[in-house]
């Protein structure tokens, strides 16, 4: 599990509309992997650029969110520009059936963390972060300020007090079943995506 290291890290950010959830998980996970000497301006310009791609019926702009596909396109943008860019990142994909605690749970000893879309507490599909896996939880970051006693869920337990690292933990084995909300298998098309630092970062 990666640390906060100094002072260089900056604190974990929470949506600023109702959409732009996968637009500020993706640069969590760059603000909980990097210090911010090491954060390049370029990356998140075009995450911003990237991300906000799904309009609505009536084609309002990025009312529809992100689009897993524009999550992919940012990876690949990524890994395609690290070196000429000094990003000091890289990412990976799972899809469906790949996407298993086992998975999970190599990403995190690798001292990664995943970009995952879930089904919320209001059975919305949202991105989040996994920063952590244990025996007895999941340990996330979920964008979307709530307060605590919006939670009616026993197995969700929030910590809005908490802006490095996580402020969500999950009971594994809820988070392993079928249930509606905020499970491995909750969303209809599971993907999660997987950041790295490089080596000698």
């Amino acid at each position: 599990m990666l640390f906060l290291e100094g002072f260089m890290k900056s604190p974990l950010r929470y949506q600023i509309t109702e959409y732009d959830c996968g637009t500020v998980t993706f640069i969590n996970y760059i603000t909980h992997l990097l210090d911010r000497s090491k954060i390049q301006p370029v990356l998140i310009k075009k995450i911003w650029e990237m991300s906000l791609d799904v309009n609505d019926e009536d084609k309002h702009i990025g009312v529809g969110g992100t689009s897993t596909q524009a999550i992919s396109d940012i990876c690949d943008w990524i890994n395609k520009n690290n070196s000429k860019l000094n990003l000091h990142l890289r990412c990976e994909t799972y899809k469906n059936s790949q996407v298993t605690t086992q998975n999970i749970q190599k990403v995190i000893s690798d001292d990664g963390v995943l970009c995952f879309r879930i089904k919320d507490l209001w059975n919305v599909e949202h991105y989040v972060m996994i920063s952590n896996i244990d025996d007895k939880y999941i340990y996330i970051f979920d964008p979307y300020y709530f307060s605590v006693k919006e939670n009616k869920n026993p197995n969700v337990h929030v910590f809005n007090q908490n802006q490095f690292g996580y402020n969500i933990t999950i009971d594994r084995e809820y988070f392993e079943s079928n249930a509606d909300t905020y499970t491995i298998c909750s969303a209809n098309n599971i993907v999660a995506t997987a950041i790295y630092k490089t080596k000698g970062e």
